[in-house]
């Protein structure tokens, strides 16, 4: 009887127990379901409803495409397009008119091809016309659709007044209108436009597909999204308790903001924009789902594998050597193979792993060192310089320190130098090296003290005053200095799409990514000047609390991991440590990402961390957070 009651009571202590984490952690999930309905549905895609038109019986009666202008060029003149001005049918060495034999059967089969299509587009708009009325998104298509067919129409008309030589130049024209190309003659380079409305008609299977998926997404989101995140934040209730469902709780919010912006721009991109008829930006959603999920199951593996990471971690301390070339391997491996992008979060990830183990294993001997032999350090060179002398056993015993903990050190030293010269003079990406000095430098002060560290930033300073004058740099800071005036406009759209969201922003759903004028943000929106994004969904003065919020978080993951630091040993130390670096490398990019467009700093091309499009954006804080959570406990090291 008694055993019953005890079974009774503590049954009801655990329900009492779970009551609150549950509670909280389905505040959580109902805040990413709040943002999650903020999405437009699947009718106001601008890419489903493509796929719609791409599915109608007109649209499949659409007629052979027509020759294409650079073919047309070359049997005109019967020569290789690069021998040729394909505009006037000149040739480029002697400037004289080339026509072939088959020029007119030519001419007069291209045009009759043209006027086909044409007439085809004709057709399709009157379906658009009809879909516009359950979907308004396709309004601007029409408006695309008007302009490809009132410029063909004029070409025709004046094609019909001329003779057959005398039309060449307007049926090429008509040719490169037509298929939505571009045509180079000081480089003999034809070109498709990608988001031309052209693309209905030669990438209609593709498009097609890219509808379909969004609209089969758009519908399983919220589940999807909601199992997955209640699936994250048991496990990391399980291993982390309140620790675990603050900080993951926080990591899947900010996540999924950054989900939310990227379906946005996914379904309404290109609105009112005749140069991007198409929404170049209709595959983010599910690139970025995958993305997210990949981010969950990390963080979850990581967590659950608790066991195997003590063990990999004691083959990382004891071999040191080799993971700085295995390290090296994978940074310069991931920035030839893959992007810059990738390889500055390898490089990350790659100094926080070997910046651990140097801690971790050099430490407490520097400590000891620093506190009991402070002449070791100080007088280090004179050491190894000088005669060995066997009846000194002092000098002989501060040689065998100084040897012990200088190889490590240098070893770190050297590769952390020579990769951040490959990766800004090679790779030039500005950005990523920035981000890992930083780290560095924060390393050597750790470990050396302020000298060292001071003297490194210095080198920085100096490296990076010589590469202030070449001519990327300098565009930068143009753009930033003077945005308006600037070769390159990306600024200036963004000053006019921040003026245009104050004073309290366009809200969560309904971003204008294009004005009323047809001026839309650069396609880097959703990587490098998500800040602004950020201004453009709740205005400048709650971003500015955003960031001090994003600051304030990384900081205290930051000092969690630096107390599990102290507080641990062994592997134990290892993982808190590299946290540490991953969450002092995140907070390093966040404040240049957000200082880059606020135009305090030359812009870096970085992301966002937890809220740009990429895995460069969800790697280093998804493996620092689950290394913090991992250890909870003092665990019992293994012999």
């Amino acid at each position: 009887m008694n055993t019953q009651l005890l079974d009774r009571s503590n049954n009801k202590h655990l329900k009492k127990a779970l009551l609150w984490p549950f509670l909280f952690a389905l505040s959580i999930l109902g805040l990413q379901l709040y943002l999650i309905q903020k999405i437009p549905t699947a009718i106001q895609s601008n890419v489903v409803g493509i796929k719609y038109i791409i599915d109608s019986h007109t649209f499949n009666s659409r007629p052979q495409p027509t020759i294409s202008a650079k073919d047309f060029c070359e049997k005109w003149t019967g020569q290789a397009s690069q021998l040729v001005d394909c505009r006037t049918a000149l040739a480029i060495d002697n400037l004289k008119v080339i026509k072939s034999d088959s020029a007119d059967q030519t001419l007069v089969s291209a045009q009759i091809q043209a006027s086909e299509n044409l007439e085809w587009y004709k057709k399709i708009r009157s379906e658009i016309e009809i879909k516009a009325k359950d979907r308004p998104i396709l309004a601007s298509l029409i408006s695309s659709m008007n302009t490809k067919i009132e410029a063909s129409e004029n070409l025709q008309i004046k094609i019909s007044k001329q003779e057959n030589f005398n039309s060449y130049q307007e049926t090429f024209q008509w040719l490169l209108l037509i298929n939505g190309s571009s045509y180079d003659s000081a480089k003999d380079q034809f070109k498709q436009k990608r988001w031309d409305i052209a693309r209905l008609n030669d990438s209609s299977e593709k498009l097609m597909k890219r509808g379909e998926e969004q609209e089969n997404t758009l519908k399983l989101l919220p589940i999807l999204v909601l199992l997955c995140s209640a699936g994250v934040l048991v496990i990391g209730y399980w291993r982390a308790r309140w620790t675990g469902l603050i900080c993951i709780g926080t990591y899947l919010c900010l996540s999924t903001l950054g989900l939310t912006i990227a379906a946005d721009a996914a379904m309404l991109f290109g609105q009112n924009n005749l140069y991007y008829s198409l929404n170049p930006l209709g595959n983010q959603l599910n690139r970025q789902l995958e993305i997210q999920f990949l981010g969950y199951f990390l963080l979850a593996a990581i967590l659950i594998s608790k066991p195997w990471l003590h063990k990999l971690t004691r083959i990382i301390l004891k071999y040191q050597l080799l993971c700085i070339w295995l390290v090296a391997i994978l940074v310069f491996a991931a920035y030839g193979l893959q992007s810059p992008a990738l390889g500055a979060e390898t490089l990350k990830l790659g100094l926080a792993v070997l910046a651990a183990s140097l801690m971790t294993d050099q430490g407490r001997v520097l400590h000891l060192v620093k506190k009991f032999a402070p002449d070791v350090l100080q007088r280090g060179i004179k050491l190894f310089l000088a005669k060995s002398n066997t009846t000194d056993h002092s000098l002989s015993a501060n040689r065998q320190v100084l040897s012990h903990i200088s190889t490590p050190l240098l070893n770190f030293t050297a590769f952390g130098f020579i990769a951040l010269t490959v990766v800004s003079i090679v790779f030039k990406d500005l950005g990523g090296a920035l981000i890992a000095a930083l780290v560095l430098i924060t390393t050597l002060f750790l470990v050396f003290g302020a000298k060292p560290a001071i003297f490194s930033l210095s080198a920085m300073g100096l490296m990076g005053a010589l590469i202030s004058q070449t001519e990327k740099v300098q565009g930068r800071v143009q753009l930033m200095l003077d945005p308006m005036t600037a070769s390159v406009s990306d600024f200036a759209r963004l000053i006019a799409f921040t003026e245009a969201s104050k004073p309290s922003g366009f809200g969560v759903g309904r971003i204008e990514w294009c004005s009323q004028e047809g001026t839309c943000l650069p396609l880097q929106a959703l990587s490098d000047y998500v800040p602004t994004l950020i201004s453009g969904l709740w205005g400048p003065h709650l971003t500015k609390f955003f960031f001090i919020f994003l600051i304030l978080f990384f900081l205290m993951m930051a000092s969690l991991a630096c107390w599990r630091f102290l507080a641990g040993s062994g592997s134990n130390r290892f993982l808190a440590t590299t946290a540490f670096f991953l969450f002092i490398a995140s907070l390093f990019q966040t404040v240049v990402t957000f200082f880059g467009n606020w135009r305090l700093i030359p812009l870096t091309g970085l992301g966002t961390p937890l809220l740009s499009i990429g895995l460069s954006a969800m790697l280093a804080p998804t493996c620092a957070i689950a290394l913090v959570l991992v250890w909870n406990e003092r665990v019992k090291e293994l012999s």
